[in-house]
């Protein structure tokens, strides 16, 4: 057994669990008494260690969604526990997915764990080993459950049924009066079917239309603003939501084109070929990743298990197949703003009728300067073509030298600016530390999971050649551990760039307290991507009212007006 060296930094945590407020059993005050016992004992403890309890009593052990346990996790996550110790292993998890999962966090974090009723300790040098057997075990648990889910999606599928959640734009779910099964509770579980809501299915007949007018999912965006047509929701249609609702399946038949072009995409089709007459809808099942608050990630194709519903369709397959072809082209004629515009306000101007951004819109002609007119238009009155916003455009250059001035004020009062100044320091630690503790898990992650790579590829060269189906595994393992790592590394990469950059804002608003005195000379000499970091770090919002613009200082709680007249675009455009 290894020596267990406890940090004086960190405190030991006892975690405790009962799974019903009954007398049976052992109660969280006995667990804990117990455990207080056990760590006493240990050589490496002194008084000076500091002992937190947390416990959860009327929660079972089958899965992790308890209060006490996540604020522990947090703990461990936060570096700051260098032992847990309960009374039994159940009392952690009573599922050996969870448990595995459990012990490799606390390995990642340093955190050693203990029973005190058990003869089981991560200091154990057999610890490894039955690691190992619990990892095998796991491993086959969730091929089991993933092999029982998809039998389950697969017989589901064979129904059409719709299985819940939100259902799509035009349709509706309508219980059937046949009895699919029992469920564990021995409930009865209804047939569900999807059936048209003749409103919406209007509503989506005239999107579809206009797309296929246009060819353009920014055209479709204006047409439901100046149209006033909504979501369910009651908001304007957006382009990411327009793109999600025409990509699915749902509205297509499930006709003899659907069955060709999702098998040829390595889909699960599920039924007969002949049975893909198109008159029903398509249901496609395990398209979307519902695990870990990830519902808006979707699954490979691959995954996907497609089958014949029983609803009505709203297209056929060969329509809803060109309608995709023609989806894919307009990807590449999205709205791309101008990197090189001169615009200091963009992401903080914001529009006081209807409360939109307002982005810099340019114009044909320069100022006297040779610089380029542009103003900034309310976005909401560009998408509705002025019917639900008309307002006025303010001069784009104008408007930025005013805030600038503005800002460039501050100095004449030292303290009022030193703590503006310490303000937006002070958001920037907060960041900063944030993105470090982020960086710090992320490194050691990567540094486990290169472990882990070099222990396959020792016991690869260990294993006999003949040993196929092992090679096979421990490759397809060592494969999915480097695309992890991939992800992890590029987080890493980005992460120290924003701390890079963060670092360098910090050290502009140093110089600029060291030299407080001299700032409307050194802001006027800032190249304007500097110019416009440093006002994103001071001001909260700019509001446009029409007539003069409102700013809203970081740290304050009052606002400053600066009065501007409107002035007409200078080259005729929309106002």
């Amino acid at each position: 057994m290894k020596e267990l060296k406890l940090n004086p930094n960190r405190f030991i945590a006892i975690y405790a669990r009962k799974s019903k407020y009954t007398n049976k059993g052992d109660s969280i005050s006995a667990q804990i008494e117990n455990c207080k016992e056990k760590i006493k004992r240990l050589p490496s403890y002194n008084e000076s260690i500091e002992i937190k309890e947390f416990s959860d009593n009327g929660f079972s052990g089958g899965n992790t969604n308890r209060p006490q346990f996540k604020e522990l996790l947090e703990c461990c996550r936060k570096n700051q526990v260098s032992l847990v110790v309960c009374y039994k292993i159940d009392r952690i998890s009573r599922s050996l997915r969870d448990y595995v999962d459990i012990l490799r966090e606390f390995d990642t974090h340093n955190v050693e764990f203990m029973c005190s009723s058990q003869d089981f300790s991560t200091l154990d040098c057999n610890h490894k080993f039955m690691m190992n057997i619990f990892m095998a075990f796991a491993e086959m648990e969730r091929d089991m459950i993933s092999e029982r889910i998809r039998d389950n999606m697969l017989s589901l599928a064979r129904t059409g049924r719709w299985l819940g959640g939100t259902t799509p734009l035009g349709y509706k779910s309508v219980q059937q009066t046949e009895v699919i099964s029992l469920d564990s509770n021995n409930k009865i579980r209804y047939l569900h079917k999807l059936e048209i809501v003749p409103e919406e299915k209007e509503i989506f007949m005239k999107i579809y239309k206009k797309y296929i007018e246009t060819g353009s999912l920014t055209q479709v965006e204006r047409y439901s603003h100046e149209m006033g047509i909504r979501t369910r929701n009651g908001k304007y249609f957006s382009i990411s939501a327009l793109g999600q609702l025409f990509r699915n399946p749902v509205y297509a038949a499930a006709d003899q084109n659907m069955y060709e072009y999702f098998s040829e995409k390595g889909a699960v089709v599920s039924g007969a070929k002949a049975s893909y007459d198109g008159t029903h809808g398509l249901m496609v099942y395990n398209k979307m990743n519902q695990n870990g608050g990830k519902s808006h990630q979707q699954h490979p194709v691959e995954e996907w298990i497609v089958a014949v519903g029983e609803h009505e369709p709203f297209m056929t397959g060969e329509e809803w197949l060109k309608f995709q072809e023609r989806l894919e082209l307009s990807r590449s004629r999205k709205y791309r703003s101008d990197r090189k515009n001169s615009a200091l306000l963009s992401g903080i101007l914001r529009c006081g009728n209807c409360g939109s951004f307002m982005r810099p819109k340019g114009y044909n002609s320069v100022d006297i300067n040779g610089n380029k007119n542009f103003g900034y238009l309310c976005e909401e009155k560009e998408k509705s073509r002025r019917t639900n916003c008309d307002m006025k455009n303010p001069h784009g250059l104008e408007l930025d030298k005013l805030v600038c001035r503005e800002i460039k004020k501050l100095s004449e009062n030292s303290a009022v600016f030193l703590k503006q100044l310490d303000y937006a320091e002070e958001k920037i630690f907060e960041t900063s530390d944030d993105n470090r503790s982020e960086l710090k898990e992320l490194k050691k992650e990567d540094k486990n999971i290169e472990r882990q790579k070099e222990n396959i590829m020792e016991r690869l060269s260990n294993e006999p050649a003949e040993n196929v189906e092992f090679t096979e595994s421990m490759r397809n393992k060592y494969n999915s551990l480097n695309e992890k790592q991939k992800v992890i590394r590029e987080s890493i990469y980005k992460l120290e760039s924003i701390n890079n950059n963060q670092m360098e804002k910090k050290n502009q608003i140093e110089r600029l307290k060291e030299t407080f005195s001299s700032f409307p000379t050194t802001f006027d000499a800032m190249p304007n991507d500097k110019k416009r970091e440093l006002i994103h770090e001071l001001i909260e919002v700019v509001i446009w009212d029409g007539n003069s613009a409102h700013i809203y200082f970081k740290g304050r709680e009052t606002k400053d007006e600066i009065l501007l007249k409107f002035l007409e675009p200078l080259d005729g455009g929309s106002k």
